[in-house]
């Protein structure tokens, strides 16, 4: 069975600058989405996910 991607929606804050953003990424699940996001951007705190 293929596991199925989709497009989420992160809003994260970065820790540096204190500013909130949001990005999207694909991932399997929510879980892999927060962890691309910390991945990608470094130091940031995730606010929250949503399926785009």
């Amino acid at each position: 069975m293929a596991t199925r991607i989709q497009t989420y929606c992160v809003l994260y804050r970065d820790r540096r600058t204190d500013e909130a953003r949001a990005i999207t990424v694909d991932a399997p699940n929510a879980r892999a989405a927060e962890n691309k996001v910390k991945a990608l951007r470094g130091n940031v705190e995730i606010i929250a996910v949503s399926v785009s």
